[in-house]
């Protein structure tokens, strides 16, 4: 006789003797795995691309600033994602988007960099990945943290309005399939950065869009998603309508 034990991990299969379990310990005479002796833990970690938390643009400069406060010269992409991407998936878009509407947004290229980081983490969203991979060219990319120190300066009224103002309302869009109609929107936006890094301010435009949306699965505020949604869309219309 085997027993197939379930809860937060993989199922283990065990054989029993005169044991029983409680609140996931293992009591009695289980003979688990060596790995499993006093009490079953995961085998890995699955992380939640829709984890959400209720100062999101906050905790994305607090972060950025922890990074940089041993003095460095400048904070590595890949540490920031590192940081970022334990929280969630979500979290990792915010940061490029929110970089866009800052003043770092002023350094060549830098827009056409954060436009195919975007594009790149849309896409393994769409995937359903739980682990994010960015070429070593965008990874390995430094930013100056006198540069870095003051857009997160600069970014700190607004965060602490949006934070305020963002809550869980519609959360109904925010599931499969409207979940991917954002997550869709935001891999058009950064596919097209690097086509407009000659036309100022457009980058940035579509980095809020994209910074709003993310902001939107952080908190699961479905109704910024719809707002934003609706005005990108009207933006679009009245554009088409005035070049045709």
């Amino acid at each position: 006789m085997f027993l197939i034990f379930k809860g937060n991990f993989p199922p283990i299969l065990f054989r029993p003797y005169n044991g029983q379990l409680n609140n996931g310990e293992i009591k009695g005479n289980f003979a688990p795995p060596e790995a499993f002796r006093i009490r079953a833990k995961p085998l890995f970690w699955k992380t939640d691309p829709m984890t959400q938390s209720s100062h999101p643009v906050e905790d994305v400069l607090d972060t950025t600033d922890q990074l940089l406060e041993d003095g460095k010269d400048g904070l590595q992409v890949s540490e920031l994602m590192d940081e970022l991407g334990v929280k969630s998936i979500a979290a990792v878009l915010l940061a490029p988007s929110l970089a866009l509407v800052s003043p770092l947004s002023g350094i060549p290229l830098f827009s056409s960099a954060c436009g195919i980081t975007i594009a790149l983490i849309s896409a393994q969203m769409l995937m359903g990945r739980n682990h994010l991979w960015l070429p070593s060219f965008l990874s390995k990319r430094s930013l100056p943290a006198r540069n870095t120190q003051k857009a997160t300066r600069t970014l700190r009224s607004l965060a602490a309005w949006m934070d305020r103002r963002f809550k869980r309302r519609l959360q109904s869009l925010l599931t499969p399939p409207f979940l991917r109609v954002l997550q869709g929107i935001c891999l058009l936006c950064g596919l097209i950065m690097p086509f407009l890094e000659i036309l100022p301010f457009t980058s940035s435009i579509l980095g809020g869009v994209v910074a709003l949306l993310a902001l939107s699965m952080l908190t699961g505020d479905g109704l910024i998603a719809l707002v934003t949604v609706t005005g990108l869309t009207l933006a679009i219309g009245g554009a088409a309508i005035h070049l045709f």
